[in-house]
């Protein structure tokens, strides 16, 4: 166990636990939508702050979490946290950003996360008229508790284009493939 180790959920962990991960470096997974679905607890979130271990965000599985949006993830994060802590502050909209982007990329040892000179292009663009972004004063936190994967206009992966104006090329043939394997799986989740 050490720095190439990512541990999905990590609800159920003891201090002497987060020690020995943050020893190790080891990275830990927040998956909240799905911890909320099927009711197994709140991530600790301060204590794997307090001890620096390696945070990146999730959405775990369909069967767990059905929208498996990003921007959801974000949001709820940092509210579950807000909440469970009764502190406003324990988590702020920039932070969770770098989770569920820096952080993400650094736990699986890739040289993505950021824009910076050097990185892979690994970018989306945000349709940013949409009314929710407005007026526009913050906009990392309007990223963070406002937006839905329905405003990602366009998705860059390693400077290749693979959606442009919401469109992907053969999307529907993806979709019908799809829906034509999951047939096979049965009708099986959490409702």
């Amino acid at each position: 166990m050490g720095e190439n180790c990512v541990l999905a959920h990590s609800i159920h962990i003891d201090e002497k636990d987060i020690e020995i991960l943050a020893k190790r470096k080891c990275s830990v997974v927040y998956n909240p939508c799905s911890n909320m679905k099927l009711a197994s607890g709140i991530f600790p979130y301060k204590k794997f702050k307090t001890d620096k271990v390696n945070i990146t965000l999730g959405t775990d599985g369909n069967a767990s979490n059905n929208s498996v949006d990003m921007f959801s993830e974000m949001k709820f994060a940092s509210l579950l946290q807000k909440i469970n802590e009764k502190d406003t502050t324990i988590v702020k909209a920039k932070e969770i950003f770098k989770i569920a982007t820096k952080n993400g990329a650094n736990a699986l040892r890739t040289n993505a996360g950021e824009i910076k000179e050097g990185k892979l292009a690994d970018l989306i663009l945000i349709d940013l008229s949409q009314t929710f972004f407005q007026p526009g004063h913050n906009l990392i936190s309007d990223i963070v508790y406002s937006a839905n994967g329905n405003c990602v206009s366009d998705v860059i992966c390693n400077g290749e284009i693979l959606m442009r104006n919401y469109k992907v090329n053969g999307e529907e043939k993806i979709k019908k493939r799809g829906n034509k394997k999951s047939k096979r799986t049965g009708k099986k989740g959490v409702d």
